[in-house]
């Protein structure tokens, strides 16, 4: 009987031996998962950061070239109005000089003898008023025109530069 107790004895430490040694491989492999899991948290914790940064700096480009943008279309409308208020400044410079020469060869034409004793010189200043009123006009619409090509070039340049910005990545 004793050899049969020493026996059932035996075999239940066996059997504790055994079920020890399942927990002890269960609990080994149940580590082994957590730290996987971790490891892949911890990666896709990563990744959302990096997906956080990239997202902000795409923010603040996007802003800082919104900014942009609108300062240079500001600028541009400056630009425009002073050139208009320039050729306008022009166009009325333009028009003083003709009526102050129409008014000089009204003068002069008035009568037969007023300008029949002057030189040829003082007639010939008629002319000269006139091509100075020919030159200050033709001024004053290539001003107006490099204004308008400057604008231009300044809105094809700020819609390429948009066009660049809002261009998808080749990565």
């Amino acid at each position: 009987m004793e050899r049969h107790l020493r026996e059932v004895a035996q075999r239940q430490a066996a059997d504790a031996e055994r079920e020890r040694a399942d927990i002890a491989a269960q609990l080994d492999a149940a580590h082994q998962e957590n730290a996987r899991l971790l490891e892949e948290l911890q990666a896709a914790r990563a990744q959302l950061a990096e997906e956080q940064t990239r997202h902000a700096a795409t923010t603040d480009a996007a802003e800082a070239a919104l900014t942009e943008s609108r300062a240079q279309l500001a600028d541009a409308q400056r630009q425009g109005r002073t050139a208009q208020e320039s050729a306008a400044r022009g166009d009325r410079a333009s028009e003083e000089q003709a009526h102050d020469g129409r008014r000089r060869s009204r003068g002069r034409r008035a009568g037969p003898r007023r300008g029949a004793g002057r030189p040829r010189g003082r007639r010939r200043g008629d002319e000269r008023g006139r091509r100075q009123l020919e030159e200050a006009r033709t001024a004053a619409h290539q001003q107006r025109e490099r204004a308008a090509a400057e604008q231009r070039a300044q809105t094809a340049e700020r819609a390429a530069g948009r066009a660049e910005r809002t261009a998808p990545d080749d990565r």
